[in-house]
């Protein structure tokens, strides 16, 4: 076992051990299930090996303390962390459990790979924590989530569409592989027939191969996720801790389609709320019996759950057995060290991702709002443009109308002479019509 680097670095690591071994009372335990070791007993069989020796080195103080507490007997194992869970869930068990959670009886009959072949264009792979197939051709993907993550409905859909593309690939290679036996079975057929027609006794063929597939040959597929720790949306419903999609699409027309995805969230977190707050004097469901090894580490809950299930004493005595194999122990602490390590900088590159998707985002707003100001400048350019038009127009048109007013004071001055000597005219006729008035008198 190579040597790790301190385990202790950063936020979550220094979660690490807290998270690993919740503290215990193993006095309060069925005898059964104790499992008391000395501190000079633990440390002797991890110096017997260099490497497990530096290993413990590695750690920090209050792991090593955490560690070795766990190896005593003091704290108890949280299954949760992914290399303790897939040795602890056997088929038989992971069938148990996700019976319970599914509400329906069923079979298991193949583990798959969790990590897909396909890759997208940016050269990520879609990794899941486990993934079985079903006696129905079902997919199941039960994913774990010990931490708050963001999206998990989301996430969760990428992964049931995986699932969905895995087994509409495999129905299409059954179905090459049918059309291929027909194709030899055909001519076996035909050679058959042509040697009855020569004489030869006939030849049992057996019965003509199926080839079918259509799109309704898809099965549906699950995912569950265990969340131990509930996004917002989920904890706002205090007393369900248990959420499933309906076998059904409904449109809202009310036309009805048999749902292919289907998912299920049990928020453990909601789970622990109400399983302390239970009639201690019910027994617990079968449900109940599952989530509660999966969410609790006091021994009163540990010690009714194995009194009404005794199946389950058979997993707390594994991981007892455990605090006798130091170095099997530390190889499972490794790759939880070593998923923390990814999960981390896959949390740090979702981050990035979606620092980068805002700053695309701001930078197309700029662009936007940058192709705006361009179409208003020109907007207001044009305006400029037809305002300078119209200016010289009313230029235009003032310098007529002063031409014009010009015009007019002009005439108006004529018009104001001539009726100024029409005046002097009609003074001196008058006088003359007097003059001659006075004549004939």
């Amino acid at each position: 076992m190579a040597k790790k680097k301190k385990a202790t670095m950063g936020t979550d690591r220094e979660k690490l051990g807290q998270e690993l071994f919740p503290p215990i009372d193993s006095l309060m335990l069925p005898q059964k299930l104790r499992s008391e070791r000395l501190w000079e007993e633990v440390i002797s069989d991890i110096q017997k090996s260099p490497e497990m020796y530096g290993f413990y080195s590695s750690l920090g103080v209050e792991d090593q303390n955490m560690l070795m507490e766990f190896f005593m007997g003091n704290r108890g194992l949280n299954a949760l962390y992914d290399p303790f869970f897939k040795i602890l869930m056997t088929p038989r068990r992971l069938e148990d459990l996700l019976t319970q959670v599914m509400g329906q009886q069923i079979e298991i009959i193949m583990v798959l790979p969790t990590e897909t072949i396909r890759k997208s264009e940016e050269g990520s792979v879609m990794i899941m924590d486990m993934v079985v197939k079903l006696a129905d051709g079902s997919y199941v993907d039960l994913e774990i989530q010990r931490i708050t993550v963001e999206f998990p409905f989301e996430r969760a859909v990428c992964y049931a569409s995986d699932m969905v593309v895995r087994q509409y690939e495999q129905l299409k290679m059954e179905q090459k592989k049918a059309a291929s036996e027909w194709k030899a079975w055909k001519k076996r057929r035909d050679a058959a027939d042509k040697l009855k027609r020569k004489g030869f006794p006939a030849t049992e063929e057996g019965p003509e191969p199926v080839v079918k597939f259509n799109y309704q040959s898809l099965r549906p597929v699950y995912v569950i996720v265990l969340m131990n720790s509930s996004a917002d949306k989920y904890s706002a419903f205090k007393e369900q801790y248990i959420h499933r999609t309906p076998d059904e699409v409904v449109f809202d027309t009310g036309l009805k389609e048999r749902a292919i995805q289907k998912f299920i969230f049990v928020s453990l977190d909601i789970f622990r709320g109400m399983f302390n707050n239970r009639d201690r004097g019910r027994k617990m469901t079968e449900l109940e019996a599952w989530l509660c090894f999966l969410a609790s580490n006091k021994p009163d809950d540990i010690t009714q759950l194995v009194q009404e299930y005794p199946q389950f004493a058979e997993m707390y005595v594994e991981i007892n057995q455990f605090r006798t194999k130091p170095e099997e122990m530390m190889t499972m602490m490794t790759e939880a060290i070593k998923m923390l390590d990814e999960g981390d900088a896959k949390m740090q590159i979702e981050k990035l991702h979606e620092r980068v998707e805002e700053l695309q985002e701001f930078v197309g707003h700029l662009t936007n709002e940058r192709e705006v100001l361009k179409n208003e400048k020109r907007e207001l350019s044009n305006t400029n443009k037809e305002l300078t038009n119209t200016n010289k127009e009313l230029t235009d048109t003032n310098k007529e109308l002063t031409d014009t007013n010009k015009e007019l004071t002009d005439t108006n001055k004529e018009l104001s002479d001539t009726n100024k000597e029409l005046a002097e005219a009609n003074e001196a006729l008058k006088k003359r019509i007097v003059e001659l008035e006075s004549g004939q008198d």
